[in-house]
């Protein structure tokens, strides 16, 4: 497979590599490593122009875990309750999780495609949209653990596997089973898969086949290297043979470093792998597009050092012509967000903000956890007041989940297309590196805890002051020549290298993050005011005809009310109703989980 960088991500590449190679003993290294990254940067593949079509955004999601097994009669109805529930996609697990036996092994793919194929018409008759759940670089084998006889991914394509990096050739497999490890079932086997083998071409001749069904669109999931960091100790991939070779062919340096954050050969290995897993995931995009599919990428990593530990970097990922399907996991041992902090539900917003800036124009469809309808309704005000979009994964069984859903999608039918039409206010920008990430933070961190970090920690403390202050803000990615037009202030957190911060337009001001945070917070001055309470954040978008605000619960703020004035005409959506105001100050209740309010001009 053949590196396909966009040229500015090209020279993004050989920045990252050159600073990270210029140091006193290794000044050599430096041109070589330019050279080469500027010879990858060609074919352009994220300059291709790719139109997402209008159903792709506003979505409004349905999952469904197809069977072999399955009924006709079983798709039947699903199609038509999630019709009824007012759902305008379906996205279809093929089984549980991406089993060998029902993706690799030929027979069980072929009885897989004859029940898609019967879902896709009964979508289609229904006017639904269908996307199809895959691992990009993931295969399980249930009962492979223990039965030895038993065919799986790793006993059929061993050369496809991913190997553990470091001195001395390539590494052991990265196979996990149920048991040694707990995060799956005891007789599981869990393959990874390296980028660079033939597993690509299979992926390919799938989705050409779904696609000659009416397959809509592809959602990859599991796109890391390795993918999981048991213990206390990350399993570094990949250091099979073909990514060695490539490595020391594209970088001029040699696979046998040691794996320690300190050493400048390893730094540039961390960063070619990130655009090693991009191009992978652009590879599988535009074989997509060419066949119709519109492409999305889940990755849980979003803006925690986990992009650093997985090889899967968003702010790369952002040139490529690939939609975003980001999954905010709850924090730690919980299943939801029933139970989380306000300091977790801002953590929350800034990845969800982080995803927001990351996608740009392109669709965002956010994945996301709740415990039932009391924190679904959170997550849902903050995730279509940011992409407009909404998936929402509750108890299939539960008929409050189900009204709940109805609900919500009837709200995102009225809201989503506010949000499509304007775009978010920002006279401030707080600066994301991803080579700082790397450089200071290592595999430390994670969605929801800055420990250990320097970085991450400063970053998320700003984006904190900036939520609590009600600042209306966007998240940009360095180095690569970021857009500041409008921007008043720009937000630099500790640990950014010198050829990080760009030069800033006439009258922007340059706000360093300290040990306490941001010193001073600019407040800017908009044409109508909300007063709400720390606990509360406030997003403004600003539209051809008006302002869309909206204000989240970020804890229960009991008895306390949002004061919003405005001397113009406006309109207040909660998940009740509406209601409509001219000129006057209106008073909410900080108990409600959010409000949206249309302001016209």
């Amino acid at each position: 497979m053949k590196l396909a960088l966009s040229e500015a991500k090209g020279e993004v590449l050989g920045q990252q590599l050159g600073w990270i190679l210029e140091t006193p003993d290794m000044p050599h290294r430096t041109s070589w490593v330019l050279l080469s990254i500027a010879a990858l940067a060609a074919p352009p593949l994220a300059a291709q122009e790719r139109v997402f079509p209008d159903w792709c955004h506003g979505a409004r999601i349905a999952d469904l875990v197809l069977s072999p097994d399955t009924p006709d009669r079983d798709l039947g109805e699903f199609v038509s309750d999630a019709r009824e529930d007012g759902a305008s996609v379906i996205l279809v697990h093929f089984e549980e999780e991406n089993f060998y036996g029902s993706l690799v092994d030929e027979g069980g793919w072929r009885r897989m495609l004859d029940r898609a194929g019967r879902l896709l018409e009964s979508a289609r008759r229904a006017g639904l949209r269908v996307a199809w759940y895959v691992n990009g670089l993931e295969v399980m084998t249930p009962g492979a653990a223990r039965d030895r006889e038993r065919p799986s991914l790793a006993r059929s394509h061993p050369d496809w596997l991913q190997r553990r990096a470091g001195r001395g050739g390539p590494g052991t497999p990265i196979v996990f089973t149920g048991l040694e490890y707990g995060w799956i079932a005891p007789d599981m086997e869990d393959a990874w898969i390296c980028p660079l083998s033939d597993y690509g071409e299979l992926l390919r001749a799938r989705l050409s086949e779904l696609a000659g069904r009416g397959l809509d669109a592809v959602w990859i999931d599991a796109c890391f290297l390795p993918g999981v960091q048991p213990g206390n100790e990350p399993i570094w991939g990949c250091g099979c043979e073909r990514c060695r070779v490539r490595f020391a062919r594209d970088t001029g340096l040699s696979p046998d470093f040691p794996l320690i954050f300190a050493d400048p050969a390893f730094q540039a290995w961390l960063a070619w792998r990130e655009q090693l897993v991009a191009s992978y995931l652009a590879g599988l995009a535009e074989h997509a597009w060419s066949l119709g599919v519109v492409p999305f990428y889940e990755s849980s990593t979003l803006d925690s050092p986990d992009a650093t530990l997985l090889g899967n970097d968003a702010t790369i990922l952002s040139a490529s012509p690939i939609g975003y399907a980001p999954e905010i996991d709850a924090p730690g041992e919980e299943e939801s967000m029933a139970r989380a902090s306000p300091e977790e539900w801002t953590a929350y917003l800034s990845m969800l903000l982080f995803a927001r800036d990351m996608a740009g124009e392109k669709p965002c469809w956010v994945l996301q956890y709740a415990g039932g309808p009391s924190d679904a309704e959170r997550e849902l005000g903050m995730t279509l007041a940011a992409t407009g979009n909404y998936f929402p994964v509750l108890g299939d069984d539960d008929p409050e989940a189900r009204k709940f859903s109805r609900e919500a999608f009837r709200l995102v039918r009225e809201v989503a297309p506010l949000v499509r039409a304007s775009r978010p206010l920002a006279p401030v920008a707080v600066l994301y590196s991803s080579r700082a990430r790397d450089l200071h933070d290592g595999a430390r961190g994670g969605q929801y805890s800055t420990k250990g970090t320097r970085f991450f920690r400063s970053y998320r403390a700003a984006v904190g002051q900036l939520v609590q202050a009600h600042v209306p803000f966007r998240i940009v990615s360095v180095p690569a020549g970021p857009d500041l037009s409008g921007v008043r202030a720009v937000v630099v957190p500790d640990g950014l290298p010198g050829g990080d911060v760009p030069a800033l337009p006439p009258g922007c001001e340059r706000l360093d993050v300290g040990p306490e945070g941001i010193a001073r917070i600019p407040v800017p001055e908009l044409p109508f005011s909300v007063e709400a309470p720390p606990s509360m954040a406030v997003l403004v978008r600003r539209g051809e005809g008006g302002w869309l605000v909206s204000v989240h619960a970020l804890a229960a703020a009991g008895p306390s009310t949002i004061r919003f004035s405005a001397p113009r005409r406006f309109r207040i959506r909660t998940l009740e109703g509406e209601r409509s105001g001219e000129g006057k100050v209106v008073e909410l209740a900080a108990s409600r989980p959010f409000h949206f309010v249309e302001v016209f001009d």
